[in-house]
Order: C-alpha cells, then sequence, then structure tokens
C-alpha cells in the first residue's frame, strides 16, 4: 500500500456541504481518530479503540490493518485476560514517521528531527543566518536512513513575531522546500509551543490549559478545548530571560546558557532569587486575570532554563496558585523546536 499521507496533503478545507462527505473522506477521518486517541493515551486495545470510538469491531479491525501496513501503529506485548484470548495493546510507531522542526528563537536558531513520539532523535544548535539553517536541516536529513527518509512528513518552524532579523523567512522556506523537497509549514513560536505540549507534552492528557514561555519575555497562550486561542495582537511581559541576564552581567560574565545553581556564585544565586520572585509574579498575575474569563486548573512552564531552575518556578507559582496544578514543559528546553516538528504531524496525521 502506497503511503499517501507522506505525499502533499489535500488543502484543508471545511466540508462540503453540497457534496456531502465521500467513504474516503471519512475513512481519513476514522484514521487520524484513532492516531489521535493513541497519541494521548499512549497504547489502547482494539476493544478500548473501539468502545472509544463508537465505531464497530469491524471498521476498528479495517483501520488499524491499514495504519499497521502504513508503518504507523506497532503491537505491545499481549496482555493475558480474566475472560477470552489474551489482548493485544496498539500503540504509535516511533519509526512511522519524521519530522524536521526549527525553532527561530531571537538568541538563535536550533534545529531538531523529531520522531512520531515527540521524541528529539538530535537537537543542534545553527548559526543565525538562513544558509546556515538550511544547511543544518540538511545535515539532519542526510544523516537518515533511505527508509526513515520516506517517512519524512515535512519541516515546521516556529517563528516569532516580529521575525528575527538573521533571516529572511520568505526566502528560508523557499530555500528548504527546493533543498529538502518536503512541505514546510510555519507558525509562530508560542503556538508552536502549545500545539507540541497538547500532542506530545505535559498538557496532552488536558482539553484547557495555559502555557506559559519564558523567552527573551514573558509569554502565555490559552489552549481551550484543544483549540489553542491566539490574539490578534501578539502580547508579552517583563522579567524573561533578558532580564535575567542583564541582572547576571552586573555580576560577572555569567550568562542564561551557562547558568546552573552549581556554577553561580552566591551573589548570582540571589539574583536568580530576586529575578524567580519577580518573574512568578508576573505569571501569577497573568493566571488569576485568564482565569476570570475561562475555567482551567492546568499550567505549563517552558523555558530555556536548567531544569532545578524551571521546577523552582513552578513551585512557586503553585504556591501562589491554590487549586492549580503546575508542571515544567513535557518538551523539555526544545519545546519550541519540537512544536514547529508537530506542524507536519497535525496536518497529515491528528
Amino acid at each position: 500500500m502506497p503511503d499517501m499521507r507522506f505525499a502533499p496533503p489535500a488543502p484543508v478545507r471545511i466540508a462540503d456541504r453540497a457534496s456531502g462527505l465521500n467513504a474516503g473522506r471519512v475513512r481519513s477521518h476514522n484514521e487520524r481518530l484513532i492516531l489521535s486517541m493513541l497519541l494521548r493515551s499512549g497504547e489502547l486495545t482494539r476493544a478500548q479503540i473501539g468502545e472509544r470510538s463508537e465505531l464497530s469491531g469491524q471498521t476498528v479491525s479495517v483501520l488499524i490493518r491499514s495504519l499497521q501496513q502504513e508503518g504507523l501503529l506497532s503491537e505491545g506485548e499481549r496482555m493475558k485476560s480474566r475472560m477470552g484470548p489474551p489482548t493485544v495493546p496498539l500503540t504509535l510507531n516511533p519509526e512511522g514517521a519524521f519530522a524536521v522542526g526549527v525553532d527561530l528563537d531571537p538568541r538563535g536558531a536550533s534545529v531538531a528531527l523529531v520522531d512520531f513520539l515527540g521524541r528529539a532523535r538530535a537537537l543542534v544548535a545553527s548559526e543565525p543566518d538562513t544558509a546556515s539553517i538550511v544547511a543544518a536541516v540538511a545535515e539532519r536529513i542526510d544523516a537518515l536512513s533511505a527508509a526513515r527518509r520516506k517517512r519524512l512528513a515535512g519541516v515546521g518552524l516556529a517563528v516569532p513575531e516580529p521575525p528575527p532579523a538573521y533571516v529572511d523567512l520568505a526566502k528560508l522556506t523557499q530555500m528548504l522546500e527546493r533543498e529538502t523537497g518536503l512541505d514546510v509549514f510555519v507558525q509562530d513560536d508560542i503556538t508552536a509551543a502549545a500545539g507540541g505540549e497538547s500532542l506530545y507534552g505535559e498538557a496532552k492528557a488536558h482539553d484547557t490549559y495555559l502555557l506559559f514561555h519564558i523567552g527573551d519575555r514573558v509569554y502565555s497562550m490559552l489552549t481551550l478545548d484543544r483549540q489553542t486561542l491566539r490574539s490578534p495582537r501578539r502580547r508579552s511581559y517583563p522579567h524573561g530571560l533578558l532580564d535575567l541576564e542583564e541582572r547576571l552581567q552586573l555580576n560577572g560574565p555569567l550568562t542564561v546558557e551557562s547558568l546552573s545553581e552549581r556554577a553561580a556564585g552566591d551573589a548570582a544565586k540571589d539574583v536568580v532569587a530576586d529575578w524567580i520572585e519577580d518573574c512568578v509574579r508576573v505569571l501569577t498575575e497573568r493566571a488569576k486575570s485568564a482565569a476570570e474569563l475561562i475555567d482551567f486548573t492546568h499550567i505549563v512552564v517552558s523555558a530555556t532554563l536548567p531544569e532545578p531552575l524551571l521546577e523552582r518556578i513552578c513551585t512557586r507559582l503553585e504556591q501562589d496558585l491554590p487549586g492549580f496544578t503546575v508542571a515544567a514543559s513535557g518538551n523539555g528546553p526544545a519545546s519550541k523546536a519540537i512544536g514547529a516538528a508537530t506542524l507536519p504531524f497535525i496536518t497529515r496525521f491528528v
């Protein structure tokens, strides 16, 4: 069976009420439904898929057989059942699809090769210019076997607003498409990070959550019923990493990238502690404002920070927001690059 999901996607449009839904569209919808369920749950048996999807057992069997033939599903170990034959759980095949995600952060670009389970197989920094970014993407692809290259779903770009001065976005997109032969998907970086969290990260079990990303400044993004809400005007708030770095520079040549609690002296530790308090105050104010309009209880925080510092921020924020659960990003420091890589996956599979 040909791997049609890796051909250029058909244009996405609202269902044509005049023509209705044909069998191909219905089948594609149901296949995407099964893949989405496995993304959220990790593994499910055929019976569980049928129960949750409300599809007949025969339909589920046909769809699963098709997805297995395409290499998108794997079978787990047989589980003994009290009644009847053993059951076989199904999972997504990590080798089923790959995508490349590019984070065009103002501080510099990073490129990640991501598998179908959302794991960054390779993450490299690129020089901040168009040619170097294209070369870094091409190197990640060239390092794959021929079989894996055929499983590439596309390239995703996570782009801040406005785009960084070191890159011409239109030129970068054209060069990537020409060099790789793949479709390039573009999304603003915070929305991409939120999508990555919904698909693979800490928030995949939650329909509604608030994402904070601590970049040069602090950004927030609300996901409601799995739909990320975008404001027409990008808002940011003070006490992000740029503020931390400026404070650190007053105590020596220490940067955020080299920051760790062991390396930092006592003066730097005090600076970091003061910055965390200021940052948490901003996050708390924004969370309370959002909670006045939307009912949610889960907050995810991402940042390119040493894990202990990010955990301190989450702990302090949870203390200031009783009744809320606060967790660090499940996608780690590469949350925006992984979020960018999910753009081809979302378009083709879920």
